[in-house]
């Protein structure tokens, strides 16, 4: 098994053993509960089982994300990551596209889960590939991720960081220049080419 099996079937085991309580208590055996039909549903779109399921660390094949690229008023809009690959960081707030979902409504969607704000995502304007090793050499992520234009619908709401982000902020250009701003290399070209350009 690869580094990082273990990890999603530990996940798997413990939430097994949990989803009992989810259907107030069922026989099973071995401590992992049998589930009736009627209860399947539940059972498998129950967000922990999803999360196993569909997994962004350790993937099978690359994971497509978008990024809201939103200024106004001559700042633009950045998240702070709490979670890797980018943990520390100040990005572009953004996310993984779900199935049957725009990239559009994807941008709009992980923008306002981060950050509370409703936008109006765009065009692409840039796109590129995150690809992490671990220190095996296996991949632990492999993002192909386009950015997209964006507006903000209600500039004066104030932001709410919550999912996966630690902060949120307005930044400047100038913000930007400043060396103790823990900004990745390619997120700061990318907005200081497109600021610049206005």
């Amino acid at each position: 098994m690869r580094a990082g099996g273990f990890e999603r079937l530990e996940s798997s085991w413990s939430y097994l053993r949990g989803v009992s309580d989810i259907f107030g208590g069922l026989g099973g055996v071995g401590g992992v509960p049998l589930i009736p039909p009627a209860a399947f549903q539940k059972f498998w779109t129950h967000p922990n089982l999803r999360s196993v399921v569909i997994s962004t660390i350790y993937p099978d094949a690359p994971r497509v994300a978008v990024g809201a690229v939103v200024v106004d008023r001559g700042k633009v809009l950045l998240v702070l990551r709490g979670k890797a690959p980018a943990k520390d960081l100040w990005a572009i707030p953004g996310g993984s596209v779900n199935l049957g979902e725009t990239l559009q409504a994807a941008a709009e969607r992980e923008v306002l889960e981060e950050t509370g704000l409703q936008i109006r995502a765009g065009e692409i304007i840039y796109a590129f590939e995150k690809i992490e090793q671990d220190d095996t050499g296996q991949i632990r992520f492999h993002y192909v991720i386009l950015d997209l234009r964006a507006e903000v619908l209600e500039p004066a709401q104030p932001l709410r960081p919550a999912d996966d982000v630690s902060d949120a902020g307005w930044f400047s250009l100038a913000d930007l220049d400043r060396p103790n701003l823990p900004v990745s290399d390619t997120t700061r070209t990318l907005l200081e080419r497109i600021m610049e350009r206005g």
